[in-house]
């Protein structure tokens, strides 16, 4: 396991949280070019472009077993800035459930142990792991069209997917152009990738306006890591440790990541009063 590929991505997380924090408040009041010409608009798509440039660099640094659920850690990062930037105070509730997120990472990390696979996946083995999970993620969105009860949950399932499918076709990017950029710009990888990116961001938005946040954030949360890790092991070569107990202890891992994150984004959906 990468510790650089761990900081990557855990840094990687940071400025994502940031660039939302800045977003999300740059467009509280605002809309349409008022938003986009906002200074903290702009700083907030800098520390979008920092991010995406770190989780490429853990990406090519460690595996997408390890990777991807260190971006969980996002929402731990989110809290902090975004009470700072709003001037109020964080809970002490939420500052447990923040932690609650990192020992479930860290529980699931520790057990997983994976191993480190060749940087690129042979490109017919990754087409046809990619296009099944786009078969499912496509089915979940369909599903969800017509079982309106169950929308949010079927759409997030579909953008946490299709996430996971964005972090495999990017490490596959990363590794061919560490060979030259005429084998990035010929593979259908790169071009699938700027298809599959907005795609699951549009599916991800669409999840969250179906319903509250609870309803969809979990499905999210632990789909793109169970995708990027299964398309890790079958399309890379990354194994995680097996057997009852550690398979256990992963699973473990994942639901106290997923209450975490469900415990940590509920006060969102409550209507606004003084901070505590």
């Amino acid at each position: 396991m990468s510790l650089l590929a761990i900081l990557a991505a855990l840094a990687s997380a940071s400025f994502n949280a940031l660039a939302s924090a800045l977003h999300h408040q740059a467009g509280a009041r605002r809309s349409g070019f008022a938003v986009v010409l906002h200074p903290r608009w702009l700083l907030g798509l800098v520390a979008a472009a920092a991010g995406f440039t770190l989780h490429t660099l853990a990406l090519r640094l460690g595996q997408l077993a390890v990777v991807q659920p260190a971006l969980v850690s996002g929402l731990v990062f989110a809290l902090p800035i975004a009470a700072l930037l709003e001037k109020r105070r964080v809970g002490a509730a939420q500052l447990g459930w923040s932690l609650t997120v990192v020992l479930g990472l860290a529980l699931f990390l520790g057990l997983a142990r994976p191993t480190v696979g060749p940087p690129t996946a042979p490109a017919g083995i990754l087409a046809a792991a990619v296009g099944l999970v786009a078969a499912l993620a496509a089915g979940s969105y369909l599903v969800g069209v017509r079982w309106r009860r169950h929308r949010p949950a079927l759409w997030a399932f579909a953008g946490g997917a299709g996430y996971g499918v964005v972090a495999a076709l990017m490490k596959q990017d990363v590794g061919l152009l560490d060979v030259g950029v005429r084998q990035l710009v010929t593979s259908w990888a790169f071009y699938a990738l700027l298809v599959v990116g907005p795609v699951s961001v549009a599916v991800n938005q669409a999840a969250f306006n179906a319903g509250p946040l609870v309803s969809s954030l979990p499905m999210l949360t632990i789909a793109n890591p169970i995708v990027a890790i299964a398309l890790g092991a079958v399309a890379f070569g990354e194994r995680i440790a097996s057997g009852p107990l550690p398979l256990a202890g992963q699973a473990l891992g994942f639901v106290v990541m997923a209450v975490g994150v469900v415990a940590m984004a509920a006060p969102a959906l409550q209507p606004r009063g003084e901070d505590v």
